[in-house]
């Protein structure tokens, strides 16, 4: 009979050295996804009840947990980006297939601020896009009322941070990622007929699916690009 000794001070790799630990991608995605399944599992355990029914005054089970910003937009899986609902709100949320979308034009620098097409809206919120210096904070402020919710992401900035203009380092990204999904979560659980909502994002293809995963009226705004450019530079003059 063969017998083996192994000696103590035999080195044995640690999972501290990398001994044990796949570098494997295929291994790391069923990883995290299983990471992602426990995280969605504990919201649920502890949000019982579809939070947007709650919201007006009904109490129905919560049967599934909704993303405010999608995985594919680079929404995290945590509590602050999820929301309990009932099948029939995530269906609601997801699959009303209609995006009003009304495009705004100023053709002439005479016509700085005018906005000729009156808005028949359908719903009470709105997602307004159009590149930096079209106009998009003055379509707000002309249409807004006290108690509405707005979201403009540089003034968010400007008012906590100082930093109303790219670029923005990553910690104050971060927040305004919290606070944006926070915003959202708010406006989710509004009831039907309550506060307008506008919501600014200079990002067309981003804006198109918040107007659709928030059944809003996409509000494209146009100008004159010699008028955008001097806007611009009187912006930029003023931030000087």
């Amino acid at each position: 009979m063969r017998i083996e000794t192994f000696s103590a001070k035999a080195k044995v790799p640690s999972v501290a050295s990398g001994w044990g630990r796949s570098t494997s991608p295929f291994i790391r995605q069923h990883r995290d996804a299983g990471r992602t399944r426990r995280q969605v599992e504990l919201y649920r355990r502890q949000h019982r009840l579809c939070q947007r029914c709650l919201a007006n005054n009904r109490t129905t089970v919560a049967e599934e947990i909704h993303h405010l910003i999608a995985l594919r937009d680079g929404g995290q899986t945590d509590a602050d980006n999820l929301l309990a609902l009932c099948r029939r709100c995530h269906s609601t949320i997801h699959h009303i297939p209609i995006i009003v979308q009304q495009t705004y034009k100023t053709n002439t620098i005479n016509e700085r601020d005018t906005m000729p097409v009156e808005l028949k809206p359908t719903t009470n919120r709105f997602i307004i896009t159009g590149k930096p210096g079209s106009g998009k904070s003055t379509w707000v402020a002309e249409r807004r009322q006290p108690g509405d919710y707005t979201w403009d992401t540089d003034a968010v900035a400007e008012t906590l941070f100082g930093m109303p203009t790219f670029p923005r380092p990553r910690n104050v990204l971060s927040a305004l990622d919290s606070l944006f999904a926070e915003f959202l979560r708010q406006v989710a659980t509004l009831p039907a007929g309550g506060p307008q909502v506008f919501i600014i994002i200079a990002n067309p293809e981003k804006a198109t699916r918040l107007a659709n995963n928030l059944n809003a009226q996409l509000i494209t705004i146009e100008i004159d690009e010699a008028l955008r450019q001097e806007r611009m530079a009187e912006r930029a003059e003023g931030a000087q």
